[in-house]
């Protein structure tokens, strides 16, 4: 039976299918964002599918204030195996690790947007150019929006701009109508194996 989604990097579906305990121990320390893209425009797949690939230009620094607001209710791990599994049997999903495509102005931010020059390259037209950035200290995540046009939505409560909220596995992100879910290795294990 052909898997309803898609991993970057490409040997994900082979070490969580074939291989468990490699998976969880070669991606240990990673966290993976599963972006649905069922339904989506036809630019969203190739933009996933690019990421890694040409230069990454700097960007020109943006002032702004940061405000913490409290993050979402922290899950039950159950709970957010089952939420994960539901939304990947609804929908095709890509799913890629947080991280750097390369040097840039804020070495801390994984920059999130439809221009190609984002870690994380969201090409549709409800995405900003940039629209939101992850950050992490200490194994926490946090999200923030950029100002984006059609807002980001963490949990379905909705970021003000340049508002940073904490994160948590099993959290589901809305960019502008791209959904996304936050995942550890061992929730993408335990989700993803049982749809294959």
């Amino acid at each position: 039976m052909t898997s309803s989604y898609q991993l970057l990097p490409e040997d994900l579906a082979l070490l969580i299918s074939q291989r468990p305990a490699d998976f969880l121990s070669r991606y240990s320390d990673a966290t993976f964002l599963a972006v649905n893209v069922g339904g989506a425009s036809e630019l969203l797949l190739p933009g996933l599918s690019a990421l890694g690939a040409g230069s990454v230009q700097r960007v020109s620094v943006i002032a702004f204030k940061t405000v913490v607001s409290a993050g979402s209710d922290r899950q039950d791990p159950r709970r957010a195996i089952d939420h994960l599994r539901r939304k990947v049997e609804q929908a095709r999903h890509f799913v890629i690790a947080l991280g750097k495509r390369g040097d840039s102005t804020y070495a801390d931010r994984i920059s999130v947007g439809r221009a190609l020059n984002k870690d994380i390259v969201l090409r549709d037209a409800s995405i900003s150019k940039f629209h939101a950035w992850f950050e992490t200290a200490n194994g926490e995540w946090t999200l923030t929006d950029a100002g984006s046009t059609n807002g980001t939505r963490v949990n379905g409560v909705a970021l003000s701009a340049r508002q940073t909220v904490a994160l948590t596995t099993g959290d589901t992100i809305r960019f502008g109508s791209i959904e996304c879910v936050l995942c550890t290795p061992g929730l993408l294990l335990q989700a993803f194996a049982h749809s294959a």
